[in-house]
């Protein structure tokens, strides 16, 4: 199916088609600000624009799209990534932005995986330490019991944090990678850390 762009569209209907057909994001402005879902690419129209249809191809180079799409409805649009964090380069085609996304996101997701399983070894590592410190029962051999006061406070944080790196590894997974938040959970728990250590 090719798209076909006119001003009888939707702005959420050219966003869509736009996705399945290319595979990226088409952000569309009013103004400044993100077009209205519902708004008809007539409604929204700049300027003196002509108007008309617009079929763009895989090898239409996004910078042209754009200019075009500016050309005909006075809108501005811009082509992101398919998760859209990021803007596409200009000079390539849509098929070779697409390419280039797809290759970025592998990336992404092998990163993500090896931080996951670092963090798993080094959760792994927090439990072997863990271990250690337990009082083995190696014979039946009455020991002194040891007063449940005097079991040290590390083991208490080592639990928390096994717990706390079970919620960051979630979290990770379900931002897809957005460092500027889980940068913001480790520093949360961080404070949390110190703040058990301080009382």
């Amino acid at each position: 199916m090719a798209l076909n762009i006119n001003g009888r569209m939707k702005v959420k209907t050219l966003k869509t088609d736009f996705k399945k057909e290319f595979g990226l994001t088409l952000r569309v402005y009013d103004g400044r600000s993100f077009a209205d879902d519902d708004a008809t690419l007539a409604s929204i129209r700049k300027g003196d624009s002509k108007g008309g249809e617009f079929s763009p191809r895989r090898n239409t180079k996004v910078g042209n799209l754009e200019d075009k799409i500016q050309e005909l409805f006075g809108i501005k649009t811009q082509v992101a990534g398919s998760d859209d964090s990021y803007l596409c380069d200009n000079d390539k085609t849509l098929a070779g932005a697409l390419e280039a996304d797809e290759k970025l996101m592998v990336k992404r997701e092998k990163r993500i995986k090896e931080d996951v399983a670092g963090e798993e070894k080094s959760s792994t590592a927090g439990k072997e330490d863990l271990a250690a410190t337990e009082v083995p029962k190696e014979d039946t051999q009455k020991h002194e019991e040891i007063p449940a006061e005097s079991v040290s406070d590390d083991r208490i944080v080592a639990e928390e944090t096994k717990k706390d790196v079970g919620i960051l590894e979630n979290t990770v997974e379900s931002t897809g990678g957005d460092k500027s938040f889980i940068a913001r959970i480790i520093q949360t728990l961080a404070e949390k850390i110190k703040a058990m250590y301080r009382s």
